[in-house]
């Protein structure tokens, strides 16, 4: 056997090792990631805020036509740029929703995602969940939104990330330069709007770029979720009465 046979043989069974070990790390199930969460009486903000800033849980959030008149399940989706465990408590004026109703209660330790996420949505009413792309998608069962529902479904050609750009400009950018998603809104009557309050502490670099291609706009939310950690939410605009003859306000959420 010559050296360079040996020398290729060497360097396949290196491909197929790092190839093997790059497939068991792709493919850990997020569903089994140990959590520990004890809360009582309280809104999904503070739930969710434990999950995707303490265990790195990345969650997207479809919201039910039946919850469209109030905002109990919001939640801040970009994650702070501190260490996440001094800023669970971040300051009220930062808070968009406080709400007597819809609360959870939570008692585990060290217990799979699963049975936390199980137990959430049970609390929910009209909601799902299951895993896609590696991020918790919670989804309705019950009063789902066909205009989101099709929204979710729509296939985008190409979108970029830029490893170092501020993660509070990526929601106007997917609004801006996906013309599937401006056309969509369009013939389904719909407004998005880009500027939102974003709280000052969730301004922070994206830790690597990415280009993606040919996907559905949920798996694009989800791959960019992926990167910048937090999660994403699709909801009626709370801030916008409906007003016959003038278009639908939605909110796309990053």
């Amino acid at each position: 056997m010559t050296l360079k046979t040996i020398l290729f043989a060497c360097f396949l069974l290196f491909g197929f090792v790092y190839t093997s070990v790059f497939a068991q790390q792709g493919s850990r199930d997020i569903t089994q990631k140990k959590i520990t969460i004890i809360v009582t009486n309280k809104p999904l903000y503070d739930v969710f805020k434990i999950l995707m800033y303490r265990f790195d849980v990345p969650i997207g959030f479809e919201e039910s036509a039946l919850d469209s008149d109030h905002n109990d399940f919001y939640f801040q989706p970009n994650i702070p740029r501190f260490k996440p465990e001094s800023f669970i408590d971040e300051p009220e004026q930062y808070r968009i929703t406080e709400t007597d109703h819809h609360l959870i209660s939570l008692r585990f330790e060290n217990a799979p995602l699963a049975d936390v996420m199980k137990a959430i949505v049970s609390q929910m009413s009209n909601y799902d969940w299951r895993v896609m792309d590696g991020v918790i998608n919670i989804f309705p069962t019950k009063g789902r939104n066909l205009k989101f529902e099709r929204l979710l479904d729509v296939r985008i050609s190409s979108f970029r990330l830029v490893k170092g750009d501020d993660v509070t400009w990526i929601q106007p950018r997917v609004l801006f330069e996906t013309p599937e998603i401006q056309s969509f809104l369009k013939s389904h009557d719909l407004n998005a709007e880009s500027d939102r309050f974003v709280p000052w502490y969730t301004e922070r670099p994206l830790p690597t770029g990415a280009d993606f291609s040919n996907l559905t706009f949920r798996e694009l939310l989800n791959g960019i979720t992926k990167i910048k950690g937090g999660g994403w939410l699709l909801r009626s605009d709370k801030s916008k009465k409906p007003v016959k003859g003038q278009l639908e306000s939605i909110e796309i959420l990053l």
